[in-house]
């Protein structure tokens, strides 16, 4: 795949934004894609803002600011997928949003196009299933914050080819990024060792093996993890708990792994990375 070619970025929150970015950069032609118009100028901003960033840091040459920028075309219908060779679905974590999306995706997308989902831990597989092309669905799972995190997990389902995840391993290094295949376990790698560590956290704190602060200097410096504080000046243990499990909780992990359903904190913004997916569900194409 050459920086000739369209990527498509279906939602325009922290993660799609974040991905349209590293591919803009990268000197790709990007679309990204959302139901909410403000959302699209909120994710182009938000990639503004972090082109200073790199640029202040000494990162990135001021002069390709404008050039990056102009390589992030927006949308609000899917119908701009249909020039993409490959979609990279970044909506909120919810399966049947995802599956509804891959499923209009399939008709919309030119034949021979990779549809990628950016799930943290929903099957490939299963989303595959809602397509007519389960050998060009893959799994991309970029780490937050897209611009600065390394890895991407490539997930390949039971009937990716072989052909779509050399691609997609190929892609992932191309835009600076480090591929680690895996396969389609609930949780993959990264939540299924991540999971379970923060779910011991939480009990560490609940049964007052430590405190708060305690925990997090441990995490930091014991295990040089940059794990989310959980300090406030004004809550209480049992708040920072609850903040504390809404933050780190990204999508769900089955109960085989850690008996527990997480759900993922959303924005009461509009848009795919918001609350009101009903918004998309009615507007569709059916």
């Amino acid at each position: 795949m050459t920086t000739g070619e369209r990527i498509a970025v279906l939602g325009a929150g922290q993660m799609g934004n974040g991905i349209a970015h590293v591919f803009a950069q990268s000197g790709f032609a990007v679309t990204m894609i959302d139901i909410s118009s403000d959302a699209l100028t909120r994710g182009r901003s938000t990639i503004a803002a972090n082109l200073d960033r790199q640029i202040k840091k000494g990162a990135l040459p001021a002069g390709d600011k404008d050039a990056i920028l102009g390589r992030v075309a927006t949308a609000t219908s899917m119908d701009a997928v249909g020039d993409a060779a490959i979609v990279i679905e970044a909506v909120t974590e919810n399966r049947d949003l995802k599956f509804k999306i891959f499923a209009d995706l399939d008709r919309q997308a030119k034949p021979g196009a990779i549809l990628a989902s950016n799930t943290s831990s929903i099957s490939i597989t299963e989303i595959a299933a809602r397509t007519q092309r389960p050998e060009l669905v893959i799994g991309m799972h970029f780490m937050n914050p897209v611009p600065v995190m390394q890895l991407v997990e490539v997930i390949r389902g039971l009937a990716t080819s072989s052909a779509t995840t050399t691609r997609v391993l190929e892609l992932t290094k191309t835009i600076g990024k480090t591929p680690v295949e895996v396969q389609d376990y609930p949780g993959f790698v990264a939540n299924r060792v991540l999971m379970p560590m923060i779910n011991e956290a939480v009990y560490c704190l609940m049964e007052g093996v430590g405190s708060a602060e305690s925990i997090d200097t441990v995490m930091k410096l014991g295990m040089n993890h940059r794990w989310v504080h959980w300090r406030s000046r004004t809550s209480s243990d049992s708040t920072r708990v609850s903040r504390f499990s809404r933050c780190c909780t990204m999508g769900w992990v089955t109960r085989s792994i850690v008996h527990v359903r997480y759900s993922r904190s959303t924005s009461p913004r509009d848009g795919w990375d918001g609350n009101r997916n009903e918004d998309f569900m009615t507007t569709s194409r059916s």
